[in-house]
């Protein structure tokens, strides 16, 4: 079992630390992660048992305003109701729970009977279609891989699954191919303008009470139309119905990758690439290390100008303030187009060679300046005015452990498990994240980062319990090259 390497490092890097030394050193660090690999399951166990417990009568988990104090939440995530009650039963089945566990067939009860009121041109208030909607197709996803297909003595299926076909591939129920169905056409109708995903539905009412600065009002009414955001999920969303049986068509895959490429700076200081080592080696070991990549992140939302269809140009959304969350979504989402085009054999040459030079650039942001305490950050003035570069700077959000860090590490297990990846750089990004989410758990169960209970306690803790459990979605071939291609003539 392999230690958090930069602790290791620091180690051995002390004056006097001999061969002996070493040794102990070794030994400690494995002590301690063989002792956090025990800590993991009963971590899991309690913020599972605190996640089932916040459920309701009627089977949905609330919404933002019944915890804590609603004044500082951003307009446009108030409610959220049904996303709330997707993202828990989704979490609670990728922590084990079946279709028959009490807490799950109420929750599933409420979906079934609200999910179109998501559909509709205006959602319910409070309420982000995208996310709750991309999310209700992850749920149906785990929940009918999680339990195969059992047949009878007769070769038919138990209980309400059906035939499987070419439409219908896992066998699901008539009520379950219908809700695929509708969610993935709504994904793939309601793309913004420029080919991401936003907040569909216009902007609520802020509520009574509820003091929003008037500058963040007017940004998310100007420029809230798509997001780096909304787009990982609405990939997640349009992965999952795919494997499901609904239709995505190639061409809107193929845009859907050049949109997110887009979006990703176009300069980056260099990085040394590190493959995975195999057979447990020392990723800092220079066999390992392969070319030099570009350290380029992702913002929130879409910064270079584009032209519209009457030739009048659109401004920059906003300044380049890349982040892990944003940067670790963004590689998601071409991870993500890779695959799925893979998947439906569409994929081109020159389309493949843009896509892997902006995942390893993305991989190389993320090694730059990797951490786990908080949601990295940085500014990338590469696309500014001159004039522009200081404010940026001096404005840049650099992150902390206030600054969504479990929506961080949630989106990194993303990214490097659907890459098939161990490391980042030279990190056991697995090792190192799980020693800070277990250590933000609370005595209740609950996943709290800044110490203090809130609204974002169901959130965060949904996301927490996802990266302990490793639980993306897997590609069905390798999309990456995580080891170093053999060298002429040694035999590999």
């Amino acid at each position: 079992m392999r230690t958090p390497l930069l602790l290791t490092a620091l180690l051995l890097a002390l004056p006097g630390v001999g061969a002996a030394d070493e040794d102990a050193h070794d030994l400690e660090a494995k002590k301690a992660a063989v002792k956090l690999q025990a800590q993991i399951p009963l971590a899991v166990d309690r913020g599972v048992a605190w996640l089932a417990a916040k459920q309701r009568a009627d089977g949905s988990f609330g919404t933002t305003f019944d915890d804590g104090d609603p004044s500082g939440q951003p307009a446009g995530h108030a409610g959220h109701r049904l996303g709330r009650t997707a993202l828990a039963l989704y979490t609670l089945v990728h922590c084990g729970r079946t279709a028959e566990d009490p807490a799950v067939a109420r929750g599933l009860t409420l979906i079934r009977k609200s999910y179109k009121q998501l559909l509709k041109p205006k959602a319910p208030p409070g309420e982000a279609p995208t996310y709750s909607i991309s999310i209700v197709l992850m749920l149906l996803y785990e929940l009918y891989t999680q339990s195969p297909l059992v047949l009878d003595d007769e070769g038919k299926p138990e209980g309400d699954r059906a035939v499987p076909t070419a439409r219908n591939p896992l066998g699901l129920p008539g009520w379950a191919l219908r809700m695929a169905t509708d969610c993935t056409k709504w994904l793939v109708r309601s793309k913004a303008p420029d080919g991401l995903f936003g907040y569909p539905s216009p902007m609520q009412k802020v509520p009574k009470g509820m003091k929003v600065p008037k500058a963040l009002v007017n940004w998310l009414r100007e420029n809230g139309r798509s997001d780096n955001s909304n787009t990982q999920f609405a990939m997640l969303g349009l992965w999952a119905g795919t494997r499901l049986g609904a239709r995505v068509p190639k061409r809107a895959l193929a845009e859907l990758a050049d949109a997110v490429l887009e979006t990703q700076s176009t300069k980056g200081p260099r990085v040394r690439r590190r493959f995975d080592p195999e057979a447990g080696g020392n990723p800092a070991d220079e066999r390992y290390a392969g070319p030099q990549d570009e350290a380029r992140g992702f913002p929130y939302a879409r910064t270079r100008p584009r032209v519209s269809r009457d030739k009048k140009q659109l401004q920059p959304s906003m300044p380049v303030y890349e982040t892990g969350s944003m940067t670790a979504g963004g590689l998601s989402s071409l991870l993500i187009a890779k695959a799925m085009l893979t998947e439906a054999e569409a994929l081109d040459a020159k389309l493949a060679e843009r896509l892997d030079k902006g995942i390893w650039d993305a991989f190389a942001w993320l090694d730059k300046h990797f951490r786990v305490d908080g949601n990295p950050g940085a500014v990338n003035a590469s696309n500014l005015p001159p004039a522009l570069a200081p404010a940026a700077q001096a404005g840049a959000p650099m992150g902390g452990t206030s600054f969504w860090p479990l929506y961080y590490l949630y989106s990194l297990e993303r990214a490097c498990v659907i890459a098939g990846k161990r490391y980042i750089g030279t990190h056991d990004w697995y090792l190192e994240g799980a020693a800070a989410v277990v250590g933000w758990q609370a005595e209740d169960g609950a996943f709290r980062p800044d110490g203090a209970a809130g609204w974002m306690d169901l959130p965060n803790t949904c996301f927490a319990l996802l990266f302990l459990k490793r639980a993306s979605l897997r590609p069905r071939a390798a999309l990456v090259r995580t080891t170093p291609p053999p060298a002429e003539g040694d035999g590999r």
